[in-house]
C-alpha cells in the first residue's frame, strides 16, 4: 500500500480513516519466534485483532499456548462503519485458510461472538474455562476441522 508522503499525511485522510489506520496498524503483531505462550487477559479488541493475532500465531511454526481471559469485543459504537465490519466479515474468512493445528486456545469468560471467530478452523485444542464458555461455543464445536 503505498502512503501519502505529502508534508501534511493527513490532509487528505478524513477522520474516519485515519481511525482506522491506527486500528490497523495495532493489529500488525510481530511476534517472537521462540514464543511459547501468547496471553491476553482483560480487555477489549476487534474481530479483527483476534484474527491477525491467530494468524501470526499460527506462522510461528511450532506448537504455541494462546490464553483468552476476560476478553470482549470493542463497544459497538467504536468503529461503528459498514468499512469496518465488511473488514471483520473478509479478516474471518482469511483466518479459515490458515493452519492453526499448531494453536492450543484456551478461553475463559469470553463472550460468544468471539467464538464465531474460530468456526470453521482447525485449531490443536479448545480449553473452556466456564461453563459458561463451554455454552458459548457449542454452536462452533461441531465446524471445528481436525
Amino acid at each position: 500500500m503505498m502512503e501519502n508522503k505529502d508534508d501534511n499525511p493527513a490532509s487528505t485522510e478524513t477522520t474516519e480513516d485515519v481511525k482506522r489506520k491506527k486500528d490497523r496498524d495495532r493489529c500488525d503483531l510481530r511476534l517472537p519466534g521462540s514464543l511459547q505462550i501468547f496471553t491476553f487477559q482483560e480487555g477489549f479488541c476487534s474481530k479483527e485483532w483476534i484474527c491477525r493475532m491467530m494468524i501470526a500465531l499460527s506462522s510461528i511454526g511450532h506448537p504455541i499456548k494462546c490464553q483468552l481471559r476476560n476478553l470482549d469485543l470493542q463497544p459497538s459504537g467504536t468503529f461503528n462503519t459498514n468499512s469496518s465490519q465488511i473488514n471483520d466479515s473478509e479478516e474471518i474468512s482469511n483466518l479459515m485458510s490458515y493452519d492453526m493445528s499448531n494453536i492450543d486456545l484456551y478461553v475463559e469468560t469470553v463472550k460468544r461472538e468471539i467464538f464465531d471467530i474460530f468456526s470453521n478452523t482447525n485449531m490443536r485444542t479448545l480449553s473452556l474455562g466456564t461453563a459458561d464458555d463451554a455454552s458459548n461455543s457449542s454452536q462452533i464445536l461441531p465446524t471445528l476441522c481436525k
